[in-house]
């Protein structure tokens, strides 16, 4: 697929989410050249916001075990700290 939109009007268009919406295949193939790759042992810290947050998280985390190895995601859940935590500790 083409992509006709110029960068700046690709860069206006993702700004409004609403022309984003309306938009979004164009705006996703621009997006994918700006990706950041990393892989799980990448990760020093998950930051999240309250501790009532974690076991969501961990649900979100264990069902990615398909994509990355179950060692990888099981290590991930020991880097997980919440806001309140360095508010508290630190």
């Amino acid at each position: 697929m083409e992509i006709c939109a110029t960068r700046e009007q690709t860069v206006l268009m993702i700004a409004n989410a609403t022309a984003y919406l309306k938009n979004k295949e164009t705006s996703n193939e621009f997006l994918a050249e700006l990706r950041l790759n990393f892989e799980p042992g990448d990760i020093k810290y998950i930051i999240i916001k309250h501790d009532h947050e974690i076991s969501e998280f961990i649900d979100i985390l264990r069902k990615t075990k398909g994509k990355y190895a179950y060692d990888d995601v099981e290590r991930l859940m020991t880097r997980i700290i919440t806001v309140e935590q360095i508010e508290t500790d630190f």
